[in-house]
């Protein structure tokens, strides 16, 4: 086989040792179990896979293939190289265990994964919130450090101060509409504190019995009413909240390449483990007995 097909792949011997048959019947059952078994794995392989690069790619100077690796091997080194793992596998345990200890682990691992991705996708949701807060435009950003102490009417028994987001291009309308959304707003009261690329944030004030009108009739409008209560402490509180999340995040992270990688090398292993049980058994049921065949790993080079 490797001298007629060398001009156009490679192949090497997959060695796979003798098993525990069985019953016949047994074996076509088993065949039909290894077909969903197989892929289950590939998918299984290909998650942790997608999910390892996407986590290495920001990693400066890392490679992925230096991550995707099975006992310190690549992929393909360690499916040209293969040895059935004897001493993990036992061959004098029946197939059906064996078929049924491979799955299990996959499903284990599969299962880690997924939990530790979600807490760390869940985190880096959180973070991603908490930057758009900081760098967003003024109808999203955090407004702590912006809005100042002497712009809010504070301890008043009626009044309130609201914070508005104008776009730019709506400037005109907002000073000539503002004062007769609602009744009860002070005249005149409306003051620009900052400006971005796209929006001026307004302060006004009112009456507290029609902050609520006032921000439907805004919002129809298109004006955007900020939700914001002035707190002396509140920016130390936001720039802890993102110090904190940042640094759980690059843990977690550093947490997760660490499993994945180890995880791949253990997942792929049980996937190729399971290919040489499915070879062995789809072997027997074709060829039948005894045991006479030659099972090999052919690479189709690239042209």
């Amino acid at each position: 086989i490797k001298s007629k097909l060398a001009q156009y792949a490679e192949t090497h011997p997959f060695n796979i040792p003798e098993f525990k048959i069985g019953t016949l019947d047994a074996l076509v059952l088993l065949s039909d179990e290894l077909i969903k078994y197989d892929t289950a794995f590939e998918q299984a392989v290909n998650k942790i896979a997608d999910v390892l690069s996407n986590l290495v790619r920001g990693q400066p100077d890392a490679l992925v293939q230096d991550f995707l690796l099975v006992n310190d091997k690549t992929v393909d080194q360690y499916i040209n190289t293969f040895q059935w793992n004897s001493m993990k596998y036992r061959t004098d345990k029946s197939l059906q265990e064996t078929a049924s200890m491979l799955q299990q682990e996959m499903t284990a691992m599969d299962n880690l994964i997924k939990t530790k991705l979600n807490t760390y996708t869940q985190n880096k949701n959180a973070l991603q919130t908490l930057q758009r807060k900081q760098t967003g435009n003024l109808s999203v950003k955090n407004l702590n450090g912006i809005i100042k102490k002497e712009h809010c009417v504070l301890n008043s028994e009626y009044l309130t101060t609201l914070f508005v987001a104008v776009p730019k291009s709506q400037y005109k309308q907002w000073n000539n509409s503002f004062e007769t959304l609602t009744s009860m707003i002070v005249p005149r009261s409306s003051i620009k504190i900052a400006e971005d690329s796209e929006y001026g944030l307004f302060s006004i004030t009112l009456f507290k019995r029609v902050v609520e009108e006032f921000t439907h009739k805004a919002r129809e409008e298109k004006f955007i009413v900020r939700e914001f209560k002035f707190d002396e402490d509140a920016l130390k509180e936001q720039e802890r909240e993102l110090r904190e999340t940042e640094e759980t995040e690059r843990e977690q992270q550093t947490e997760l390449i660490r499993l994945a990688r180890t995880n791949f090398g253990e997942m792929f292993s049980s996937w190729v483990h399971l290919k040489a049980l499915r070879v062995f058994v789809e072997s027997v049921l074709r060829f039948g007995l005894p045991i006479e065949f030659v099972a090999v790993t052919i690479a189709v080079k690239k042209k």
